[in-house]
C-alpha cells in the first residue's frame, strides 16, 4: 500500500505517484460520467492531483484514506473541507487517527447529503 507523507509529498517520485492518479482518475471517470464534461480536458486528473495535496495537507497519507479523501472532494465539492463547519471541526479534531478521521468524514457526508444533523 502507498503512503504518502507530508514531507514526502515533494520528493514522490512521479513512478510511484502516477499509478495512483491514474487509477484513480479512471475510477472516477467511470464512477461520475459528468465530471469530465463539467472540468473539460485534463480536469478530472487536475482535480485529483489538487485533492490529493489536500489530503496530505489534512495529515492523511495511506492510499485508501487519501482516496476516500479525494472521492469525498468529488462527491461535497474540492473546498468541502473548509466550508463545511462539520468537516472543519472533524478534521481539526485532535488525537484521531486518520483511518478513525476518514471514517468520522464519510459519515458527516451521508448526513450532510441526507439533510440530516451532523452527529456528535
Amino acid at each position: 500500500m502507498l503512503t504518502l507523507r507530508r514531507e514526502q509529498q515533494h520528493a514522490l517520485d512521479a513512478q510511484q505517484r502516477e499509478p495512483f492518479v491514474k487509477r484513480l482518475t479512471e475510477e472516477l471517470e467511470q464512477t461520475l460520467p459528468d465530471a469530465p464534461r463539467a472540468l473539460g480536458p485534463g480536469g478530472v486528473r487536475r482535480e485529483v492531483e489538487a485533492a490529493l495535496q489536500r489530503a496530505v495537507h489534512h495529515g492523511f497519507e495511506l492510499e485508501d484514506t487519501v482516496a476516500a479523501f479525494i472521492r469525498l472532494v468529488f462527491v461535497l465539492g474540492p473546498r468541502f473541507d473548509v466550508e463545511h463547519a462539520w468537516a472543519r471541526d472533524l478534521l481539526a479534531e485532535p488525537g484521531l487517527d486518520e483511518v478513525t478521521r476518514i471514517r468520522r468524514l464519510g459519515l458527516g457526508a451521508l448526513h450532510h447529503l441526507k439533510g440530516e444533523p451532523q452527529p456528535l
